[in-house]
């Protein structure tokens, strides 16, 4: 039980690496190929290789710089969690965007990928009124 929790945070920590490598054939070769990406501020889930990679590459190209800072990693059962920041250049400024993500995994391939980002910090740096 030990070595399969360890195993998966590895799986998950191999796709953080190859993401921030812009390594796509890497990120993809630890997700199963029904993988599905869910994001907040797409409608959409991107589904597949093809869609997590297209997620990941036009991600990339809006800011390539971006960068996924991982403070934590916790297993439970077949999820591991992601705490973390990332760190981006937007617009000249640099931005600095908490997140939180949830990988399911089946066997040892991210069946499934939920982000969610502080956007309280992003509306505060954007606009300090809405804290009011």
């Amino acid at each position: 039980m030990e070595e399969e929790m360890q195993a998966h945070v590895e799986t998950v920590q191999r796709l953080v690496d190859a993401a921030n490598a812009r390594d796509w054939d890497a990120l993809i070769s630890v997700c199963a190929a029904d993988v599905t990406l869910i994001h907040p501020l797409h409608d959409r889930p991107y589904s597949g290789y093809e869609g997590v990679r297209e997620f990941f590459v036009l991600s990339a190209d809006e800011a390539p710089d971006q960068f996924l800072h991982v403070d934590v990693l916790i297993r439970g059962g077949d999820v591991v969690a992601l705490e973390g920041r990332i760190t981006a250049t937007i617009d000249d400024d640099p931005v600095v965007t908490p997140c939180a993500f949830f990988f399911t995994l089946r066997g040892e391939r991210v069946h499934q990928i939920r982000m969610y980002y502080d956007t309280a910090a992003f509306y505060a740096e954007e606009d300090d009124s809405f804290l009011e």
